[in-house]
């Protein structure tokens, strides 16, 4: 059991997920999401250290996120905790997975405190999902540093951008708008001789709320 090195449950499991689960030092990718699972996640996580991806998404996992434990996972490229009950402050340590974190879910718990700026030298980061929680104060300028970014989710109706407009004029031009969407996608012939710096290989994807099209006077488009 020890060698074990993918560990993928759903739909089954009920309780606490227990501290031993650290000793699966060999855990390439530890997946219980959409399972019936509370409590903390144990510290002991933070000895997973060959862990590629964490998802515990659609659980009622609750307390403090162990975002020190979680800094020790260097090789993690997908952390999904997203449909939880986490409380507190998204910390700084997460910064410590700069090299290799692709996809961070952490949105529909109850998170609060402002988003640091940090976040910004997750400079691999594909995936950034925050909304649908209780985050507070101006989007950190840093995160226009998140060059690889193909979606961010900053659905939140009591965050702010700091500098108006700031991280829309990074994200290329506006292309199509929804209610609480906003799609975002590479247009040269819009914005010639502009270089973002973004990759825009691919269709980016913006979820803000319309609070924040009101401070970018944005008005909403219904198709």
């Amino acid at each position: 059991m020890q060698d074990l090195e993918v560990l993928a449950i759903s739909s089954s499991l009920t309780g606490n997920l227990p501290a031993s689960v650290g000793c699966l030092r060999h855990l390439r990718t530890l997946n219980l999401s959409r399972n019936g699972l509370m409590g903390p996640i144990p510290e002991s996580v933070g000895n997973l250290l060959q862990l590629n991806c964490l998802d515990l998404s659609e659980n009622c996992f609750s307390g403090l996120i162990p975002w020190i434990s979680l800094a020790r996972l260097i090789k993690l490229e997908t952390l999904n905790l997203s449909s939880n009950q986490f409380s507190g402050c998204i910390s700084s340590e997460i910064s410590a997975l700069s090299c290799s974190l692709l996809s961070l879910h952490l949105e529909g718990n109850s998170l609060t405190g402002s988003i640091p700026p940090q976040l910004g030298l997750l400079h691999q980061l594909r995936e950034l999902c925050m909304g649908r929680n209780n985050l507070t104060g101006c989007i950190p300028e840093e995160l226009e540093k998140l060059r690889n970014l193909v979606w961010i989710d900053l659905d939140s109706r009591h965050l702010q951008f700091g500098t108006p407009a700031f991280f829309p004029t990074r994200l290329s031009y506006l292309a199509r708008i929804f209610s609480k969407s906003v799609v975002v996608a590479s247009d040269e012939e819009e914005d010639e001789g502009y270089d973002s710096g973004w990759d825009t290989t691919d269709t980016m994807f913006l979820e803000i709320t319309p609070n924040l099209m009101m401070n970018l006077n944005l008005e909403p488009l219904y198709t």
